[in-house]
């Protein structure tokens, strides 16, 4: 003789599977706006070095500035990974960046620079010699000084998706 007891646990599955089935339906767009957002915000904080930093090369030429030139692109979107890029095409952007190579002196025979400008953005002066400039690293340190702001968009996006299912 002995006691036995039966213990039977039943567990309803229907309404996690239709949260799963949002959830895999809603990913990829959350994805996608976390990575465009991002970009963003590291435009943003770009911009904000290199207006903390220099005048030079980014206002000169409206259609060359530096700010104007951004190309943000989404070249990778797979069901779990989304690639992004933030590209900036002004040819200042490069040197306003990575600066010029600091040792070297350019001379009046290389060609003339020109320094400052009229109100009407004509150069007013020229310079015999100028050495190239040290890089300001806007874009490096937009990325590095504000990752946490990233991933604040990231957290951001990731909760309103879990709120809405």
């Amino acid at each position: 003789m002995g006691i036995n007891a039966i213990i039977t646990v039943s567990v309803d599955t229907k309404q996690l599977e239709k949260k799963f089935g949002k959830l895999q339906a809603r990913l990829q767009g959350v994805m996608k706006n976390i990575v465009s957002e991002g970009l963003e915000f590291i435009d943003m904080k770009a911009m904000e070095n290199l207006n903390n930093d220099i005048i030079w090369g980014h206002n000169l030429d409206p259609d060359k500035r530096i700010a104007n030139s951004k190309v943000i692109e989404i070249p990778v979107i797979t069901p779990t990974r989304i690639e992004g890029s933030l590209t900036y095409t002004s040819p200042h952007a490069r040197i306003v960046e990575y600066g010029g190579i600091i040792s070297t002196t350019i001379t009046k025979e290389d060609g003339a620079f020109p320094i400052g400008k009229s109100q009407y953005g004509v150069p007013v002066a020229f310079s015999p010699t100028f050495h190239l400039q040290e890089g300001k690293h806007f874009l490096l340190r937009g990325v590095f000084e504000n990752l946490d702001g990233v991933y604040d968009i990231a957290r951001k996006n990731v909760d309103d998706l879990i709120k809405s299912l």
